[in-house]
């Protein structure tokens, strides 16, 4: 039987490609972290530049856009931070704690946002954190341009925070950036870049595995031409590690063939930016490009099966600050990014950019099962009449709320008047025969 196709496209309720300012704001939104729960409403963890100090905490959840400041006082206090959410859409943020010297952590409950505490005063750079299938954190941070600095592993796991070190310095060997994901079974792997020297040195990349009460660890790439704003590290539901750094132009590499492959990034085109990757390996990346007069948004992605890039919006007359950790992917498939125009030390507004349907399968699928629920995807809703036609939809084939009526042949009862019931969550469903005949 021919599959029925399925046109499943909810959209994010946004245009696409037109950058929509969402609140003016003072020296804050700079420096944005970005993730989005289980209900598609966006967590944003930003820096306000313009005083150097203050932690805010933008949302939707409620409905309408709000800004909180979580912490403030001293120099440097939430400079770097990150954000996420647990399985009960709680977000979770860890945030350099400035001159007062440590990795603060806080979170929100009940609609209240607990005591910041002190979770490493050691490794007090450029945290990351990722949350386990038990609500438990992980936290990667670094004693950043620290000659003999060091790198750190912090958790919650046994009940209290505990750090480790991954990373021992070495003369003239400084930290730069760090990430941390979790694979299928919940072991932790680091990506590290540590600047070898001044003066222009050669950087390079690490990769790191918790294997027990060690580390393992294997050099990825070593060059002077390595950025250090930035390294990415991501898992598929396949447990691939793939990783997202600049060097001259994207880099993009991934260990799918048990050892770690050389650049799959094939554009000659590419600005660094921001990447996120789908739970079956698809890759989209968001980087801006120009100058104050003119600045394009480009998006790069490889979902059928080699690099496409293309631009996606542009502004005109303002500057816009880079953003490297806000770009996020819905549940519907949409891509959504966060930016705020003008320099540090002024106000500026926050923007909020989507671009719809870039996904089949959305943000939470692997993408690896033989029925979808994704934008224009084709599928096999039933097999009516196996090893014969069907001609599902031959004479209707209609959709009303969520379920799709279609005449089909099962090649004994003839035509008959079918109804396929989709599911809340878009994937299962049970096809049922309406006794009616044509």
């Amino acid at each position: 039987m021919s599959p029925i196709t399925y046109q499943y496209y909810s959209g994010s309720g946004m245009e696409n490609g037109v950058p929509v300012g969402i609140m003016l704001g003072g020296g804050e939104h700079q420096k944005i972290e970005h993730t989005i729960d289980s209900n598609d409403k966006h967590h944003l963890i930003s820096y306000n530049g313009r005083v150097s100090t203050g932690l805010y905490y933008t949302t939707n959840s409620g409905g309408s856009w709000t800004t909180t400041m979580l912490d403030s006082g001293v120099y440097g206090l939430g400079y770097e931070s990150d954000i996420e959410v647990d399985s009960n859409n709680n977000p979770h943020v860890v945030y350099e704690a400035g001159s007062a010297v440590g990795v603060n952590y806080t979170y929100l409950s009940n609609g209240v946002w607990s005591t910041p505490t002190t979770i490493d005063v050691l490794a007090r750079n450029n945290p990351k954190l990722v949350i386990d299938s038990n609500d438990k954190m992980h936290v990667v941070s670094v004693q950043r341009l620290v000659s003999n600095g060091v790198g750190n592993y912090t958790t919650n796991v046994g009940g209290s925070w505990v750090s480790e070190s991954f990373y021992t310095g070495a003369n003239q060997k400084l930290p730069r950036m760090a990430d941390i994901a979790l694979n299928s079974s919940g072991n932790v792997t680091i990506a590290f870049i540590l600047q070898h020297g001044s003066n222009t040195p050669p950087k390079s990349l690490t990769v790191y595995d918790k294997n027990g009460s060690t580390w393992d660890s294997e050099q990825i790439d070593y060059s002077q031409s390595i950025s250090t704003y930035k390294v990415e590290l991501q898992i598929d539901s396949y447990d691939v590690k793939h990783l997202y750094y600049y060097k001259g132009g994207p880099q993009i590499l991934n260990d799918a063939s048990g050892t770690w492959s050389s650049n799959l990034y094939t554009l000659t085109t590419g600005g660094f930016g921001d990447m996120k990757i789908e739970a079956n390996g698809t890759m989209h990346i968001l980087y801006k490009e120009g100058s104050s007069l003119t600045i394009t948004f480009q998006y790069s992605t490889n979902i059928t099966g080699s690099w496409i890039t293309k631009e996606i919006a542009n502004m005109t007359g303002s500057t816009v600050l880079p953003t490297y950790n806000a770009l996020e992917l819905d549940s519907q498939g949409n891509l959504h990014y966060f930016f705020r125009d003008n320099t540090s030390f002024v106000n500026g507004t926050l923007y909020h950019l989507v671009e719809n349907g870039v996904s089949t399968v959305g943000g939470g699928s692997s993408g690896s099962s033989g029925t979808s629920s994704g934008n224009g995807t084709a599928w096999m809703a039933a097999d009516i009449g196996s090893g014969s036609s069907g001609n599902p939809g031959q004479y209707m084939g209609i959709l009303v709320g969520d379920t799709i009526y279609f005449s089909a042949d099962d090649g004994s009862s003839g035509k008959e008047l079918c109804k396929w019931l989709i599911s809340a969550a878009g994937q299962a469903a049970v096809l049922l025969e309406v006794p009616w005949k044509f």
